[in-house]
């Protein structure tokens, strides 16, 4: 890479190869290693096609488990994220077809002069968490205009206004078909709870709808505007309906999600879910579709040729209702958007998820789930991750029941935007979010699954994303990953001191080792073994995302794909040689856990929670393979106790994201006795279930566990359609 070289500049951005850092309006911009050195490959040789063979060569060097294209695929839609560009009506990153990508807008060197900053937003080095939202919503002005110089469109879309300006979190927005009214939840009473409240565009106090302790979320307006479906915690939770203008409420259908009128009022849409409250903010994984009438009156199953359907949203028409379904929970290659009738008629896939797949909307961890069909056509959905989400639509017709076209960014990040509603008239509704991660702990014996504190405690209080810690076994230190710079690195917290320092720029999962003396990090760019003085002991090339270190540390457990699916791989430290573990059998096998005295294996599958006698020939048999979670619930995360008699993990069993502890019989390593519960996380603003899942992580110590919680807060904005000739 350059290093002599100034700053590049092009439109708004500014690039530095030199410090690895691209800035939008003077404010930087945040960008993984990978798609930064795509950009400058590209910029090293701009308008030159650079072939997919150049770019690997450089990114990958000669790594084993990697797929080279889906990778290569993933970091340039990252980067055109981070540039606001189209893949199909390219500004800067050209695809050229079967061959590489280009750089085709004029670049030149700023002679290290920065851009002047749009007005209002600090110089003053930023972290990334603090600005998001302001750097996203004032960049996308600029992005509007540049849009229009080269991306002729039908419907464009002014700036974003703010509509709330409440302290905590605001969010999940309806509109009223005329446009005039906005109904969203919000813990603006200050109670700790979410409610349903009322608020005219343009002016006036927001009305409260609901007042019970129980959360109450996702309102939809009827076509009149005079009533509200949302979904209600309270009792067992389920879809209720209320007067727009406050009131009593009525019940409508147990376990309803997301109710939704239909255009003519005469029904109410919703599904249910095993995960029926696990995060507000990352979704249900598996249900089922109901219609009922908004009146009252017997549910109807609307079935669709899948397993699973969820998130029903109706046609323009209302004859019909638009689902995502999947054939199996939680893999990713079984989802589908498909149209089914009021009849029950499945009018067959659309094609959306494959057509958002192939585009830049397309996110490594994401399923993609539709927010609203519109009077034109377009479906309207989010794409991200658990740092940024966009807004997105792609048109579906009524009549084909099938994609038209590709889609098309509605508002471009960095950012977290969520749940988007339309108004006839073309306005948009949408929460901006910010999301921060941080690391806590519960004291706890461990060996024996009983807390011995109240409350968990925070550990660390940045404005970046602080995830993925693992605790030393004396309870003494905390390795974890951290962005607070803007980049992500592993960080090491000192509890005693409460001193914190970074060991190594790279991005990946820590694993310690059992005497808290050196660290294990794998990722997408390789692995590595430092000391805690953060000197490189051992370095492994390719794409290995660590997941354990065996006691005698000369074997490592790390996740890897294998055809569709993923596999747990055994790596020999000595001499650097990977084999299957636990190979793909039509599910994909994660989190490898070590037993304490390294006899045993632990890891979860699409279907649970598994163990089995560890011996170092490989693979594992079938017949070995004891599974002791209930199928019922998704469980993730399994981690020994200290002395093997426990197994910790993560479970939605009660709709939220929890951690529980199954005692095991310490001969054969069967379930023994019943589940024991740890630690509930049931706030909606402050929740481990508000972690998304590759960062969500727990650890076990003697003395405590450790594990994340993120807090969310945010407001809802509005942007409007500009018809064009």
């Amino acid at each position: 890479m350059p290093t002599e070289r100034p700053p590049i500049r092009f439109g708004i951005f500014e690039v530095d190869l030199a410090a690895g850092e691209i800035r939008r309006n003077g404010i930087r911009v945040r960008l993984q290693e990978q798609p930064f050195q795509v950009l400058a490959a590209l910029l090293e040789r701009p308008g030159e096609i650079v072939s997919k063979e150049q770019l690997q060569e450089r990114i990958w060097k000669g790594d084993t488990f990697v797929d080279y294209e889906g990778s290569l695929a993933t970091a340039v839609n990252k980067l055109r994220q981070a540039l606001g560009d189209s893949a199909t009506r390219p500004r800067f990153i050209e695809t050229v077809p079967k061959r590489g990508y280009r750089f085709i807008a004029h670049a030149a060197d700023s002679g290290g002069a920065a851009p002047a900053p749009e007005p209002g937003l600090a110089r003053s080095s930023p972290d990334w968490k603090t600005v998001a939202v302001l750097v996203a919503l004032a960049a996308t002005a600029a992005w509007f205009v540049a849009s229009r110089e080269s991306e002729p469109s039908v419907v464009e879309w002014s700036a974003p206004q703010r509509t709330t300006t409440d302290d905590g979190l605001t969010f999940q927005p309806t509109i009223s078909r005329d446009g005039s009214l906005i109904a969203y939840s919000s813990d603006r009473a200050g109670e700790g709870n979410l409610d349903i409240w009322v608020k005219q565009i343009g002016g006036g106090e927001p009305l409260r709808i609901t007042d019970d302790p129980a959360d109450d979320t996702a309102p939809h307006f009827s076509p009149d505007g005079k009533l509200l479906a949302f979904r209600s915690e309270r009792g067992e939770g389920g879809a209720y309906v209320a007067s727009s203008l406050g009131g009593s409420v009525r019940f409508v259908a147990a376990h309803g999600h997301r109710p939704r009128f239909s255009p003519d009022g005469k029904w109410i849409a919703y599904f249910t879910g095993r995960r029926e409250a696990a995060s507000l903010l990352f979704p249900v994984e598996a249900g089922e579709v109901y219609v009922v009438p908004s009146m009252g009156g017997t549910p109807r199953r609307i079935a669709a040729d899948a397993a699973y359907e969820m998130y029903p949203v109706w046609s323009p028409s209302g004859a019909e209702v638009l689902l995502a379904t999947a054939k199996t929970p939680y893999v990713r290659a079984s989802y589908e958007w498909r149209v089914v009738t009021l009849d029950g008629v499945d009018r067959g896939p659309t094609g959306a998820v494959a057509a958002i797949e192939n585009s830049p909307a397309a996110r490594l961890f994401t399923h993609y789930y539709p927010d609203h069909w519109d009077s034109d056509g377009f479906v309207g959905f989010s794409s991200g991750d658990a740092d940024s989400n966009d807004l997105w639509r792609i048109q579906v017709g009524v009549d084909s029941a099938h994609v038209l076209g590709e889609p098309e960014r509605v508002l471009p990040g960095p950012g977290f935007f969520h749940g988007a509603s339309k108004s006839k008239g073309g306005r948009l509704v949408f929460a901006s979010l910010t999301v921060n991660p941080d690391i806590w702990s519960l004291a706890i014996d461990a060996d024996r699954g009983v807390a011995t504190a109240e409350a968990a405690v925070r550990l660390t209080s940045t404005a970046g994303s602080d995830a993925m810690p693992v605790v030393s076994l004396d309870g003494s230190q905390v390795a974890f990953q951290s962005n607070r710079s803007g980049k992500f690195e592993i960080w090491l917290l000192d509890i005693a001191s409460g001193h914190q320092r970074q060991l190594i720029a790279v991005d990946g999962r820590p694993v310690l080792n059992t005497a808290g003396s050196r660290l294990l990090v794998g990722g997408r760019e390789g692995m590595w073994i430092l000391a805690l003085d953060g000197i490189v002991q051992k370095q492994f090339q390719g794409a290995r995302y660590t997941s354990h270190w065996s006691p005698d540390e000369r074997l490592v457990l790390f996740d890897g794909p294998q055809g569709s699916e993923r596999a747990i791989f055994l790596l020999d430290v000595d001499s650097g040689e990977a084999t299957t573990l636990l190979p793909d059998v039509g599910e994909s096998s994660y989190q490898g856990r070590f037993s304490p005295d390294g006899r045993w294996l632990a890891w979860r599958t699409t279907d649970g929670i598994w163990i089995a006698p560890f011996r170092k020939s490989t693979p594992i048999p079938e017949a070995e393979r004891v599974k002791i979670s209930e199928a019922d619930w998704f469980v993730d995360k399994p981690r020994w106790s200290p002395n093997g008699n426990l197994l910790y993990h993560t479970s939605d069993r009660d709709g939220f994201v929890c951690i529980y502890a199954q005692p095991l019989d310490l001969k054969t390593q069967s379930p023994r006795g019943d589940l024991l519960d740890i630690y509930h996380s049931h706030q909606a603003k402050l929740s481990i279930g508000n972690v998304g899942m590759p960062d969500l992580e727990l650890s076990v110590a003697r003395d405590k566990i450790v594990f994340g919680m993120a807090e969310v807060t945010g407001n809802i904005w509005m942007i409007e359609s500009v018809e064009q000739d």
